[in-house]
């Protein structure tokens, strides 16, 4: 989904999607992170748990079992 906002209850979701696709043995990868989103990652180190990719190809390339995306489009949390 293409992010408009991210506030600290955004940041929540996300931590918590992290956690309940971790827990399915399934991953959260990010593609194409605003710098205003970026920056957030960087600055609350969630950049070291949560890869993100400059393209939403490099993201699905990176998912080693091919079909188990369905992307999601323009959403705010």
């Amino acid at each position: 989904a293409r992010i408009r906002h991210m506030d600290s209850t955004c940041l929540g979701e996300l931590i918590e999607s992290f956690r309940a696709a971790a827990a399915h043995g399934g991953a959260l990868k990010l593609a194409q992170p605003d710098a205003h989103l970026a920056q957030l990652l960087q600055t609350t180190k969630l950049d070291t748990v949560i890869p993100t990719f400059d393209t939403e190809a490099a993201a699905i390339a990176s998912f080693k079992v091919a079909g188990s995306l369905v992307p999601v489009e323009d959403e705010a949390c």
